[in-house]
C-alpha cells in the first residue's frame, strides 16, 4: 500500500469517527432533552392543562362531560348497528310519498277533494259532508284554527270531521 493510500484512509476514517462522534453527541443531547420533559412532566401538563382551559373556557367538568358523550355516542353506533333498522330504497321511497306532500301541479290545479261537489277521483271515499254541511263541521273552517287545518286538510287530503 503506498503512503497516499494510507493517508486517504486515514482521512476517510477520520471522516467517519466525526461522523460518529456527532451522532453519539446528538444522541446525548436528545436523552437530555428527554431526560429533563421526563422530569418535569407534571409541570408541562399542567401548563397544557392550563392553557386549554384558558383558550377554550372548558373547565375540567366540561371535558368529563364532553368525553362522557362521545362515548355514549360510539356505543349508540356500536350497539344500534343493525340490518334491522335500515330500509330498502323501495321502503324508502314509500316513507317519502307518505311525508312529502302532492305535486305543486296537483295542488292548484285540482279542486279540494271534500270542498268540492264533484271529485276529481271519484274512487276517494265519501266524507258524508255535503258542500253546505262542511264549512261548520270541519277544522279547516274555523276562523282561527282554519289556518293551520284548512292547509293541512288540502295537502293531505284528510277531512277533520267535529
Amino acid at each position: 500500500m503506498s503512503i497516499e493510500e494510507i493517508r486517504m484512509r486515514k482521512n476517510q476514517i477520520n471522516a467517519d469517527v466525526d461522523k460518529i462522534m456527532s451522532e453519539a453527541l446528538a444522541g446525548r443531547d436528545e436523552a437530555k432533552r428527554v431526560a429533563g420533559i421526563m422530569h418535569n412532566t407534571r409541570d408541562i401538563l399542567n401548563d397544557l392543562d392550563s392553557e386549554f382551559e384558558r383558550q377554550t373556557s372548558l373547565n375540567w367538568l366540561d371535558v368529563k362531560f364532553l368525553f362522557l358523550a362521545v362515548a355514549l355516542q360510539c356505543a349508540r353506533q356500536y350497539i344500534l348497528t343493525n340490518d334491522a333498522f335500515r330500509l330498502t330504497s323501495t321502503e324508502g321511497d314509500n316513507l317519502v310519498k307518505r311525508v312529502v306532500p302532492k305535486n305543486w301541479q296537483d295542488i292548484l290545479i285540482s279542486s279540494v277533494p271534500y270542498d268540492a261537489t264533484t271529485r276529481a277521483n271519484p274512487d276517494m271515499e265519501s266524507t258524508g259532508l255535503s258542500g253546505f254541511t262542511h264549512r261548520y263541521r270541519t277544522l279547516g273552517h274555523d276562523p282561527i284554527m282554519g289556518w293551520i287545518f284548512g292547509p293541512m286538510n288540502i295537502l293531505s287530503e284528510f277531512i277533520d270531521k267535529i
